[in-house]
């Protein structure tokens, strides 16, 4: 197992803890006469439990998401004493579509449902509506109007490591001034997140920084068409902080292309992706990203769900926490 994992588990153990026992707390008679593990203990030793689990995520075009979705199918796959039959969506970035996927689980025979929503607002009433009928819903990333379990990331968070490696170089490498470019996504509200938290830690932890350029890019070949429009106009920048590391890779591609790959040139982004830690190992100019290592992160949510269609007692939050990654700790991150 790697540290990466361990890491992971460990802080989502520490924060599951917390929370249980607040929530023992204030209701002793559920925490004594359900213990968290006991519904997994008679799943393991009877006949396998069956049960459905709709997961849907926002795209299946986008290499996070896909790494998530197999995160949910390993362990319903794996997990013990359970026969889980995973119903799988993909409502191509289309809220609407959603609204209609959840409407119809009633009718699949859904027990579950794993959602990253779009638009909260937009998905909102479907998901009151389901869970009104007994769908349990944990929701990835999004706090709904109604969710059993809400496992959250602070996109702003994601954003925010990105923005704080990217001042931290600039500070040591560039005496603290540059130029800087950002490759942005502005699609939705966890997009804008993301963007404002990259943008407000340039600005506290490097005022001397200046972002000169912003273009939407979100994968190799739009990152890598507006890398080059971005040194066209301003051939001075010397750090671009993107939105995810597919984005980076075009910018580095361009980087590279323009002959600008040097020690004062800084390329920083957002997912971990096993091509953008490969990159940031071999020592090439993309400097950082920040890991929320979306494979585990599907694991854990799958086994969240599997438990609660079980009848376990769980919080009702859990937040993972993006991890800086650089040369100096990317083997860590390398399966």
């Amino acid at each position: 197992m790697s540290k990466k994992y361990i890491w992971l588990n460990l802080v989502l153990v520490l924060i599951s803890l917390l929370m249980v026992s607040g929530c023992a707390a204030q209701e002793p008679a559920a925490s004594a006469d359900a213990p968290a593990a006991s519904a997994v203990e008679e799943a393991a030793s009877d006949e396998p439990v069956s049960m459905k689990i709709a997961i849907m995520t926002m795209s299946l075009g986008q290499p996070y998401f896909v790494s998530l979705s197999q995160g949910y199918k390993d362990v319903a796959a794996e997990y013990p004493g359970v026969d889980v039959e995973v119903i799988e969506i993909d409502p191509n970035g289309d809220a609407a579509q959603q609204v209609t996927a959840i409407e119809t689980l009633g009718e699949m025979g859904a027990d579950a449902l794993i959602i990253t929503a779009i638009d909260p607002e937009v998905v909102n009433p479907s998901i009151e509506a389901a869970m009104a009928n007994g769908l349990i819903v944990v929701s990835h990333y999004n706090e709904l109007s109604a969710q059993t379990l809400q496992s959250g990331i602070s996109t702003y968070g994601m954003g925010f490591v990105a923005g704080q490696e990217a001042a931290s170089w600039i500070n040591e490498k560039l005496g603290g001034s540059a130029k800087v470019a950002l490759l942005i996504w502005d699609k939705t509200e966890f997009d804008i997140d993301r963007t404002e938290g990259m943008t407000d830690a340039l600005r506290m932890y490097a005022p001397g920084s200046e972002i000169v350029a912003e273009q939407a890019a979100d994968a190799i070949e739009t990152g890598l068409t507006a890398a080059e429009t971005i040194l066209q106009a301003h051939p001075d920048v010397k750090v671009f902080v993107c939105y995810n590391d597919e984005g980076c890779l075009g910018a580095l591609g361009a980087v590279e292309a323009a002959g600008l790959a040097s020690d004062d040139f800084g390329i920083f982004g957002v997912n971990a992706s096993s091509e953008a830690l490969a990159k940031i190992k071999e020592g090439t100019v993309y400097r950082g990203t920040a890991s929320i290592d979306p494979y585990h992160h599907g694991r854990l949510e799958m086994e969240m769900a599997i438990r609660l269609v079980l009848g376990d007692f769980l919080p009702s939050k859990m937040e993972i926490v993006p991890v800086p990654v650089s040369v100096d700790n990317v083997d860590q991150f390398i399966e």
